[in-house]
């Protein structure tokens, strides 16, 4: 844009100066002249009117100036095609101390009413608002409130001492006009009761149904401490979920028609004595899903922090339907082959009146230390109960053979008495 001067082509029509008596200036002759005017004093028009018809880039403004030298210019620029109301936008022209030409602070597009605030270009506006600050720019684009306004600061420790909205306005045609979302920040007293020389800052995020202008209601809100409440105002951790009764989070995709879904629902059944549940499901709701807790290391603990090593650790009694517990040692059958020799009873009896307890298995104050590995301890339950079963069949094959010795000591007695019952009658 090129640098402005103060003499412009000037159609002045019903220019009333309004001094302690009006004086009228007229143009003779009447028609369009070139050249300039000055008026000293305040001054009253009807019509104010510039007109720029060279090859000034079709600009026409109004300049106002400091000792001659411009400042400021008011005008309107780009030439126009006569359709469309393409040309002839308004613009507020920036000159700086020697009134050599900065650029374009303001321009609103006459064609669509779209405004642009910032002097970065001298391109149109492309929104309703467009705010053309550098990317690089240290300054803030768009400021509200002003930092000597205290608020209400006769407020308790926490309570609100001001705001500022930025609302969107939604159709209602019972309740025309009302906001249907908003953005709030406010205020905070973070000093003390009834001094809030230091205020914190909440940003706040509110919906509505549109039925009724009270039903817009904060859904969302983050501290000043980066907090993050849903449901909530008052959030106690980085992310807090209210759901004001049964209800939760939903991660995944909803849709029921299509497979194909993995889908993790984390939800309340109650607000009072409830439980909460943790489910997961496979395609679009059909099947469920699996929950993998720490799927390449680390331990899960219940009622406890310290896991203690173990991959999962349990401090309180459980229950269980089935217990599948797979075997990382030899299952005991080695027990009934023909090389396996269990410890004679005589050895086992000195052990256990010894030590307490059957070899192999831990002791009392093993177990109250360490705990038992319940797969270990099965199999050596096992192994016990498979050695008594060896210890059986042995006795019952040493019963076995002592009743046959008997039966055959009984024969051999029955043979004796009737040799004997032979004698006594051959010698009467």
């Amino acid at each position: 844009m090129l640098k402005r001067s103060l003499s412009l082509t000037t159609l002045i029509c019903a220019l009333t100066l309004s001094t302690k008596a009006q004086t009228y200036v007229q143009l003779s002759p009447s028609a369009q002249q070139t050249g300039g005017f000055n008026v000293s004093g305040t001054g009253i028009t009807n019509l104010l009117m510039t007109s720029q018809t060279s090859s000034l880039n079709s600009q026409s403004e109004l300049t106002m100036a400091l000792n001659t030298v411009a400042r400021w210019g008011i005008g309107v620029f780009n030439t126009e095609n006569g359709t469309n109301m393409v040309g002839s936008d308004f613009s507020i022209f920036g000159y700086d101390n020697t009134g050599t030409y900065l650029g374009q602070d303001m321009v609103i597009q006459r064609s669509t009413g779209y405004m642009a605030l910032g002097s970065a270009n001298t391109s149109l506006p492309s929104a309703l608002l467009h705010l053309r600050m550098p990317a690089n720019s240290a300054n803030s684009t768009l400021n509200f409130g002003y930092g000597t306004d205290p608020g209400n600061s006769a407020v308790p420790l926490g309570a609100i001492t001001g705001g500022y909205n930025i609302d969107f306005t939604t159709f209602s045609n019972t309740y025309p006009n009302q906001a249907g979302a908003r953005i709030r920040a406010e205020r905070l007293n973070n000093y003390a009761a009834n001094s809030a020389l230091i205020q914190s800052m909440d940003l706040a995020f509110y919906t509505s149904d549109g039925a009724l202008p009270s039903d817009l209601g904060e859904r969302m809100r983050i501290k000043s401490n980066g907090n993050v409440g849903i449901g909530t105002s008052s959030p106690t951790n980085k992310l807090q979920i209210d759901p004001g009764g049964p209800g939760g989070i939903f991660l995944g995709n909803a849709n029921g028609s299509s497979g194909g879904y993995t889908n993790l629902a984390i939800a309340l059944s109650a607000y009072t004595n409830g439980y909460a549940n943790i489910q997961c499901t496979g395609a679009a709701g059909s099947s469920y899903g699996n929950i993998v807790l720490n799927a390449v290391g680390g331990s899960v603990a219940i009622g406890t922090t310290n896991p203690q090593g173990y991959l999962f650790a349990v401090n309180g009694s459980a229950i269980f339907t089935k217990v599948v517990v797979k075997a990382n040692a030899n299952w005991p059958d080695f027990v009934f082959d023909s090389a396996y020799k269990p410890e004679s009873l005589d050895n086992l009896s000195r052990f256990v009146r010894l030590y307490k307890h059957l070899p192999g298995i831990p002791s009392a104050l093993e177990i109250g230390k360490d705990g038992q590995d319940l797969g270990s301890m099965q199999r050596l339950q096992l192994q016990k109960i498979e050695e008594l079963t060896v210890y059986q069949i042995e006795a019952n094959n040493k019963i076995n053979q002592l009743q046959n010795e008997n039966e055959a000591l009984k024969k051999e007695l029955d043979d004796i008495k009737m040799a004997v019952e032979k004698i006594k009658i051959a010698q009467r």
